[in-house]
């Protein structure tokens, strides 16, 4: 699934707005709400309710989040650097090599 459109859909549940949304990807909201869109085309079903200028996520919304949010994070483990050269932020790397 495209990575792009489980960002927006995390961002529009956690910002409640597309506007709010699309600011926090440094997105348009137009582009968003495209996005959500394609999602919603890829799932099968609406994952909001469009009225009245406002936007409540369905039964199938709420289920899936929780769907977006595993994907989100299981991509962002495989990218986090592994190995032994790794160090966590904010830790100072020993500096072991031979100044003789």
């Amino acid at each position: 699934m495209d990575l792009q459109l489980l960002e927006a859909f995390e961002a529009l549940y956690a910002q409640g707005t597309y506007r709010k949304a699309a600011t926090s990807l440094g997105l348009t909201p137009t582009l968003v709400k495209a996005r959500i869109q394609e999602l919603e085309s890829t799932v099968g079903g609406p994952l909001l309710y469009r009225k009245s200028g406002r936007l409540r996520f369905t039964e199938m919304g709420y289920d899936f989040i929780g769907t977006a949010l595993k994907l989100l994070q299981a991509e962002e483990n495989k990218a986090a650097p592994t190995g032994p050269n790794h160090c966590p932020e904010g830790k100072n790397i020993p500096d072991v090599s031979n100044s003789t």
